[in-house]
């Protein structure tokens, strides 16, 4: 590629540039959704108490040393229960943060403070205010996690499908078209006189969709009554 283009000259040199730099909203747009694809993964991690590993930046860095790393041994799950379960008026995240890193919990994340907020919301801890929480403990926990379990089927299991009822098809000494047509024998009968009876033989809905069919068929002839609403039908 270098060789290449040190065979350029100025204005092939210049036209390659912009043919490259116009792709670069295209690769700048791919790195966003990239960025937020891997920060709600990371988010979803921290969240059950895993630890989350940060590329190492600078050139012969160890990726060793990016990683989050737990003196205690503990998760930061575990760390922020044994925090607010010393607090029985909660605690703010900011505060969580400070008292989780105090009791040595280490971590190279440079959206630690997010990743705490995320762990938070989990079903062990409740919500007092904005930005306040407490661990949830006695009856409420149990009670949660109850709530949960029921909501969550068991690993590999599949959830049995719950059989639809099915819908009996009502059966008449006529059908639908053959009602109709007795209807509009002789002088015809309006679309009110034929719903009218629809229901009176103790069929469901209404007379339309059957009538606009015949129409369609060539069974049956429309006339617009005039000064109401409605029309009259014959057999076509």
């Amino acid at each position: 590629m270098t060789n290449r283009l040190s065979k350029m000259t100025i204005p092939q040199l210049r036209a390659e540039i912009a043919r490259r730099q116009e792709g670069l909203p295209k690769l700048q747009k791919k790195r966003a959704t990239l960025l937020k694809a891997v920060g709600k993964i990371d988010r979803q991690i921290a969240a059950l108490g895993g630890q989350v590993e940060q590329p190492a930046k600078l050139k012969g860095r160890s990726t060793k040393a990016a990683k989050s790393k737990v003196s205690s041994g503990k998760s930061l799950a575990q760390c922020i229960r044994d925090v607010l379960g010393g607090s029985g008026s909660g605690m703010r995240v900011k505060d969580i943060v400070a008292a989780v890193q105090q009791a040595g919990y280490k971590s190279v994340a440079k959206d630690f403070y997010n990743l705490v907020a995320a762990a938070v919301r989990g079903d062990e801890f409740r919500k007092l205010g904005r930005g306040i929480y407490k661990l949830e403990t006695g009856k409420a926990a149990v009670e949660k996690a109850k709530k949960v379990s029921k909501k969550s089927p068991r690993s590999g299991a599949k959830k049995a499908a719950t059989p639809k009822a099915r819908r009996k098809r009502r059966k008449y000494a006529q059908t639908a078209e053959q009602l109709v047509l007795g209807l509009v024998q002789g002088k015809g009968a309006t679309s009110a006189e034929i719903n009218r009876a629809w229901k009176d033989a103790g069929r469901t809905g209404r007379a339309d969709n059957t009538l606009n069919k015949m129409l369609k068929d060539g069974k049956l002839k429309r006339q617009k009554i005039e000064g109401t609403k409605g029309s009259r039908y014959t057999a076509g």
